[in-house]
């Protein structure tokens, strides 16, 4: 029997009977022919199941054969269920596919936001580098200037720094004369004879029988003798001294490179006696004392009013730029000096207090190097220490360019002795 044959059979029962009959066979009667028969009303009746839409109330054709068109007993299964079961299976499948889909598609767009924000973040971070001054590069031939805070030029000693701690006072030193913390003074007292022993001492340990060509007679003295000597006693500067101290320590928050921590040590003025007031000096700002050279009428301005940076370093050749400069060897100061007018061997020095901070070593200057020191002075260094020792043999000068930085405190004069006596 054909499908068409099958369905049109099973079209006139239905018009007939309004629905498939109950067929009863003998189980023994014809089992191929029947089975072929029950196998078309099956078929027929599912099709017409699917193609109106209703559900038909079957007729059983046999309790075995037919069974399967019969409703469908409480709790077990139909074909219309099994089918219902097996599309619940797939949207199942489908929903949870769905929803892996969408929790990869989030986690890639969480990769995507996170490694957006870091590439902000660097950027950013790249954009403030590029705006910092960079590390100025050195005329020594190094790679560059070293970070503040570092030696340099001591590379086998261990590094050491040194708090510069609070703000110093601005009450006059103890050992001072005049101690009035109510008006300003500006004197000038003659010193003791044990203090003008000291002075000599200091003199004789910090020269050395060494010329150079700032020099300008080329005749190297064998000595340098005291004649008198002052100390300076000015409220005003000595303020502007203090609060320059200060304020170098409060903005730099945290240690300066101890200057002993450098390729030659400390300055040689601190292997002196020591001055009154020198123990108490603020190490860890780098308080030293040092010498420098000029003629006596340049002295008396600046123990007045303190250094002009318009007119400082022009009988050094401004070799570091314009700044105070001085040095840690009388015998380099006293290439600067000059005479008394009203005396022909008669010389000035003055012995300066000194705040350096942080220190930058410098073993060549010239004019390729003035940016590059105004650089570092701009990000993170105080003062240059230029080291013509290390390369030349000769002396190590340091130049602070803020003069306030610098206190004038005593005033020596001198006589360049040719011959020892």
């Amino acid at each position: 029997m054909t499908r068409s044959e099958c369905m049109d059979e099973a079209q006139k029962r239905q018009n007939e009977n309004g629905g498939c009959p109950t067929v009863s066979y003998s189980s023994s009667s014809q089992p191929q022919q029947q089975n072929k028969f029950c196998q078309c009303i099956r078929t027929c009746e599912t099709d017409l199941v699917s193609n109106s839409g209703e559900v038909w109330e079957t007729l059983t054709v046999g309790d075995q054969m037919m069974g399967w068109l019969s409703p469908s007993p409480s709790g077990s299964p139909s074909p219309s269920s099994s089918g219902d079961s097996s599309e619940s299976s797939g949207l199942d499948t489908t929903i949870i596919v769905l929803i892996a889909v969408i929790a990869g598609l989030l986690l890639v767009l969480l990769g995507g936001v996170v490694a957006w924000v870091c590439w902000r973040r660097i950027k950013k971070q790249r954009k403030n580098q590029a705006l910092t001054p960079a590390t100025p590069t050195s005329p020594t031939g190094d790679s560059g200037v070293p970070p503040p805070g570092t030696a340099p030029e001591n590379n086998n000693l261990e590094q050491e720094h040194i708090s510069p701690g609070s703000a110093p006072a601005l009450a006059p030193p103890q050992y001072w004369e005049n101690r009035d913390k109510t008006s300003e003074f500006s004197d000038r007292y003659n010193l003791p004879d044990d203090m003008q022993e000291r002075l000599q001492l200091l003199l004789d340990n910090t020269f050395l029988n060494i010329k150079t060509v700032d020099r300008k007679d080329g005749i190297v003295p064998k000595r340098l003798r005291l004649v008198s000597a002052q100390r300076v006693e000015n409220s005003k500067m000595w303020s502007a001294y203090m609060q320059a101290q200060g304020a170098l320590c409060q903005s730099r928050g945290s240690s300066c490179t101890s200057l002993g921590k450098t390729r030659a040590g400390a300055a040689k003025t601190e292997s002196n006696q020591p001055l009154p007031g020198q123990q108490d000096f603020n190490a860890g700002a780098n308080e030293v004392y040092l010498w420098h050279g000029t003629s006596p009428e340049a002295a008396q301005a600046i123990m007045q009013e303190g250094f002009n940076l318009d007119r400082a370093g022009r009988g050094h050749g401004g070799l570091y730029g314009p700044g105070v400069y001085m040095a840690e060897c009388s015998s380099k100061s006293d290439e600067y000096a000059e005479k008394k007018i009203d005396d022909t061997n008669t010389f000035c020095l003055l012995l300066c207090r000194a705040v350096l901070g942080e220190v930058l070593t410098l073993t060549k200057g010239g004019d390729q190097a003035h940016d590059m020191i105004k650089s570092a002075m701009q990000s993170g260094y105080d003062s240059v220490l230029g080291d013509r020792e290390a390369t030349s043999g000769t002396y190590r000068e340091f130049v602070v360019y803020e003069p306030s930085r610098v206190y004038p405190e005593y005033i020596v004069y001198y006589s360049a002795r040719l011959e020892l006596s």
